[in-house]
């Protein structure tokens, strides 16, 4: 019978997705070695994610004749990795943490559990962030004449604006009404049990007078 040594951390041993959630996201942990792995993922909303278990005290999954005893003792140990990803949230952004993307999640033997941000432990290795945004022209020759309407779709939800035959109404003035549409859409909402998210996106608009 062949033994094999596991070593707490071990990416191909010890690593394992407790799971994912939200209506067709779906995600797997692939291409596992001594020194490495993947984490694969079709997220379509904000609120989607996958929760990966780097270490648990408890083996789970194996037969209790070959799976190791329950552990606790991780002193002396350092995790250090490298971390690359796409079209996940980056873990240094600034914005509220609404899932544990940002932290590493630590449930010790004693005592309450703990939060590592991740970024106060990291060091940009290569890669940058641009924000994602679009342009658009409002063309109202003449001005709008009542009835007329434009509306404007932002993934889930809907601007819609009519004229009413206003002579104020002209292509900069539309603009500025998309604008402050979108300004004043409460794309989150925080209540008394937590954040709520209103639309998969939060969106910033500006408008200048030449109706962009």
């Amino acid at each position: 019978m062949g033994t094999e040594q596991i070593l707490k951390l071990q990416p191909d041993r010890t690593l394992y997705l407790r799971g994912f959630d939200g209506t067709g996201a779906a995600a797997a942990l692939c291409q596992a070695s001594p020194t490495g792995f993947t984490v694969c993922g079709v997220f379509r909303d904000i609120a989607d994610f996958c929760v990966l278990v780097i270490y648990d005290a408890d083996n789970l999954f194996e037969h209790y004749s070959v799976k190791y005893l329950p552990s606790f003792d991780l002193s002396g140990m350092v995790l250090n990795f490298s971390l690359s990803y796409q079209g996940l949230q980056p873990i240094d952004s600034a914005k509220f943490s609404w899932i544990d993307w940002a932290q590493l999640d630590v449930v010790p033997l004693v005592g309450d559990p703990a939060k590592i941000t991740l970024w106060d432990h990291a060091t940009l290795a290569s890669g940058t962030y641009s924000v994602a945004q679009g342009v658009y022209t409002f063309s109202a020759p003449g001005g709008c004449y009542i009835y007329d309407r434009l509306t404007l779709y932002v993934n889930n939800v809907v601007f819609d604006f009519v004229a009413n035959g206003d002579p104020k109404e002209t292509a900069a003035y539309v603009a500025q009404w998309f604008a402050d549409a979108i300004n004043s859409y409460p794309w989150i909402e925080w209540t008394e049990k937590g954040v709520v998210f209103n639309s998969s996106s939060v969106v910033i608009a500006s408008a200048d007078d030449s109706g962009i």
